[in-house]
């Protein structure tokens, strides 16, 4: 959809990005988003590991989350406004060795009630131990 700018990445905040994780426990899952579309948005945004053996995994305190999923909701964005979905840390789960990648998927779903439009999305994005 245009008019909605998403970042997804690894790192310590915001700003910092980590593309390997190490044996470290405070790397977060960050999906970051601006609504430029003009109207207020419901966004629906879910973060999954699809390797059936992952080398990391996700750790959440939420309910419904797991080691390989995510999810969470903002049901209402204003015009210009920003947020950022960033409950799920990084795990190295002990079954890789230091340098292999992970891929992890997020689902992206948008929905602007004023115009009627709708979009999903998945972005890929690497991360290391």
């Amino acid at each position: 959809m245009g008019g909605v700018y998403v970042k997804s990445f690894s790192g310590l905040d915001r700003i910092t990005e980590v593309s390997s994780i190490g044996n470290r426990s405070d790397i977060r899952h960050w999906v970051y988003m601006k609504n430029l579309i003009g109207y207020p948005l419901e966004i629906k945004c879910k973060g999954r590991i699809p390797a059936p053996n992952p080398v990391v995994k996700f750790s959440s305190e939420r309910v419904g989350d797991t080691e390989t999923f995510w999810t969470e909701g903002h049901p209402y964005l204003p015009d210009n406004q920003e947020y950022d979905f960033s409950h799920v840390t990084f795990v190295p789960t002990n079954l890789g060795v230091v340098g292999q990648e992970e891929i992890i998927l997020t689902d992206f779903e948008v929905h602007c009630s004023q115009s009627g439009r709708k979009d999903n999305r998945t972005f890929n994005m690497k991360v290391s131990i």
